[in-house]
């Protein structure tokens, strides 16, 4: 236990409470040993830059995950970790995601609000997908279905104040949320993929840079 937080602090600059808190999450999930605590620690860092992201931040979100919000995994880590890398990507927060599955699986009033939308838009909407994928425990793949019968942002901004807030309400998001989520989605839908590539690699040269000072710091704490 010592050495995986060490190690998590001495490679990556993470605090010695945030190396706990993610050992914490592993062991609830039921990762047991070190060493596959770090093999799965790994594949989230691997991920992260895949999707331009600094891993440090995904796995202190992991780390962060509460008794509720890791309950959706059922001991998945694989969906621990996309969900994590999705949050960070769409702008929200893994409770904001736990929170979004639960309004969806309240199935009455998740069907109720989704038919009132609906009316609201002229079209009918289809939320099963997401409500089957979040039983699943699969929070990030039901945030995406969710944002696939949303529709794009241009979509979304040429609704009135009321439809939003009916669409938001059946998405099972509050209406600020759903839009931080659709600016990001239409952020990335318009980057080419060099410029995707070039986010990748600048990820990795900041997670880089930022970590030689936190290495330092995190072999100076290690040996305190």
């Amino acid at each position: 236990n010592v050495k995986f937080v060490r190690d998590m602090s001495v490679r990556l600059g993470m605090s010695h409470e945030a190396g706990a808190g993610l050992l914490k999450t592993f062991n609830a999930m039921g990762v047991s040993s070190t060493e596959n605590a770090r093999l799965q620690a790994e594949a989230a860092e691997k991920l992260a830059l895949q999707n331009g992201l600094a891993p440090k931040q995904v796995l202190e979100d992991m780390a962060k995950a509460s008794g509720e919000t890791a309950g959706y995994f059922r001991g998945n880590v694989q969906n621990l970790m996309k969900a994590a890398v999705f949050a960070r990507k769409t702008g929200i927060e893994m409770s904001t995601m736990a929170s979004q599955a639960d309004k969806l699986l309240d199935f009455e009033s998740s069907i109720a609000a989704e038919m009132e939308a609906s009316v609201l838009l002229g079209r009918q909407l289809n939320f099963d997908k997401a409500r089957q994928l979040a039983l699943e425990g699969d929070l990030a793949g039901a945030s995406q279905a969710v944002l696939d019968q949303v529709g794009g942002l241009d979509q979304f901004n040429k609704l009135n104040v009321v439809q939003k807030k009916a669409l938001a309400a059946a998405a099972g998001l509050e209406l600020t949320q759903l839009q931080d989520q659709l600016v990001a989605a239409e952020k990335r839908s318009n980057m080419s993929a060099e410029e995707i590539k070039a986010m990748e690699k600048q990820a990795q040269k900041q997670q880089s840079v930022k970590t030689e000072f936190d290495k330092l710091k995190g072999t100076m704490e290690a040996a305190m």
